[in-house]
């Protein structure tokens, strides 16, 4: 297959990909602004247009858990400022200690702490729906690709 080729066929899985995460994730949660779960995984550009980078389902999923378990945790502390500068330097400390490297989820961490009181009343659920769910829809469609 030629490279433009491929690169068209890589422009339709990745649009497919994040078409069906927003419809998933529009079912529940009804009338809330469904970007925000698109734009969290938009660093998998890296991991459908970079031939150099490997993806790992299991290093995608534990960095993704730890950064919204991180993000739901310190969603109720402090001010916006300071909870924002620590979840994302606590992330990257801990993906960097344990050896995940994710980019998502320094998106992911961020999400918790958003004013949107219908993400914010998830709590813990948060880590499975809409984070598990996204990424097992990201990696259905990374296996077609």
């Amino acid at each position: 297959m030629n490279y433009k080729l491929l690169n068209i066929a890589n422009f339709l899985v990745t649009f497919t990909c994040f078409v069906s995460i927003y419809y998933c994730h529009k079912n529940i949660f009804d009338g809330a602004n469904n970007t925000i779960f698109i734009n969290a995984f938009g660093a998998v550009v890296l991991v459908f247009s970079n031939k150099k980078y490997t993806y790992s389902y299991k290093k995608a999923f534990l960095s993704s858990i730890t950064a919204a378990l991180l993000g739901v945790i310190i969603s109720s502390t402090l001010s916006i400022v300071i909870k924002t500068a620590l979840a994302i330097c606590i992330c990257i400390l801990i993906m960097a200690l344990i050896n995940l490297k994710y980019p998502p989820a320094g998106a992911i961490v961020l999400i918790p702490l958003s004013p949107n009181l219908q993400i914010q009343n998830l709590g813990y659920f948060f880590t499975i729906y809409p984070t598990i769910t996204g990424l097992t829809i990201i990696h259905i469609f990374l296996s077609i690709k």
